[in-house]
């Protein structure tokens, strides 16, 4: 199911933290939401999500964002507690056991919480403690892993995820990324995650980027095109410089590099008109599956 959402604005005690916000992800695709700090990227993930008030339109296979569609969502927090002595296996097969419907049977349910535990690659540490501040358990990396696994148990068709990176080293972070990319292709689902400053080995791992600054869209469209949307915009990203190091860098120092983005968003936003989508930012192409009217909720399911 492709989410799409249309000039989204949120504001709070007053003040407007998301401006005319507009995009879409598609299933298969694994979309980054990248700003500085303070610049909405959590609003957004929140609003998309159903949690926060808004104004504009959000849409889900092109019905207009409810209660029963936000169950085919799922969000993973920076930070969730488990009992830190119970094993990865007892977690798991106790969300299993409470989260999913009655109408399955238990086994059902062990071959739906497998099929998970196989996508994130976390056999080798089922019998492992979860762990604690002070207790040994699982690594960081393991423990981010057993966090999406509680929510990929629902079979969600879209994903969120609040900087699902944070605190993880280096090649933590690649096999993580990989890890939801490939499970994004594989399973047709939507994953959107903000990040923060990834190396640009995991900057290009993702299909789209959305780049915010103060609440609105500096960039959107393939995460492989924003070196030349820059440049045709007169800024050049130098050689041998990481990609989201220089973008972020350059959106916090310079106002006239945040005004020469804005102008070049504001004239190729994504529209809508009756479900449809008009046109891309950033100059990414249409997919041709929506340029087509194709309904994503047509597609295969990832059982």
């Amino acid at each position: 199911m492709a989410l799409q959402w249309s000039n989204v604005s949120v504001k709070i005690g007053g003040k407007e933290i998301l401006h005319n916000v507009s995009g879409t992800v598609a299933p298969g695709e694994l979309l980054a939401i990248m700003a500085p700090s303070g610049a909405g990227k959590t609003t957004l993930l929140n609003t998309l999500n159903g949690r926060i008030s808004y104004s504009g339109e959000i849409c889900v296979g092109n019905m207009p964002l409810n209660k029963s569609l936000r169950r085919r969502m799922c969000y993973v927090l920076q930070q969730d507690y488990f009992f830190s002595n119970l094993t990865l296996k007892e977690t798991l097969e106790f969300t299993a056991m409470i989260r999913l419907p009655d109408e399955l049977s238990v086994e059902e349910k062990k071959v739906r919480l497998q099929s998970v535990i196989d996508a994130l690659d976390l056999n080798k540490c089922l019998d492992t403690e979860m762990g604690g501040i002070f207790t040994p358990g699982l690594s960081g990396g393991e423990m981010k892993r057993a966090s999406i696994a509680c929510e990929l148990i629902q079979d969600p068709d879209i994903i969120f995820l609040d900087e699902p990176t944070t605190g993880l080293d280096s090649s933590t972070t690649t096999s993580l990324i990989s890890l939801l990319k490939t499970y994004a292709a594989e399973c047709s689902k939507s994953v959107i995650a903000s990040i923060h400053q990834p190396s640009s080995q995991n900057f290009f791992q993702f299909d789209k980027l959305m780049l915010l600054t103060g609440g609105q869209v500096a960039y959107f469209g393939e995460t492989r095109q924003v070196v030349q949307h820059f440049q045709s915009v007169g800024i050049a990203v130098e050689e041998n410089y990481n990609p989201a190091d220089f973008i972020l860098e350059a959106l916090s120092e310079s106002e006239e590099v945040k005004t020469k983005l804005l102008s070049a968003s504001k004239s190729n936003r994504v529209q809508y008109r009756d479900g449809e989508m008009l046109n891309f930012s950033g100059g990414i192409e249409v997919d041709e599956k929506l340029a087509n009217g194709v309904a994503f909720s047509d597609m295969g399911r990832c059982d």
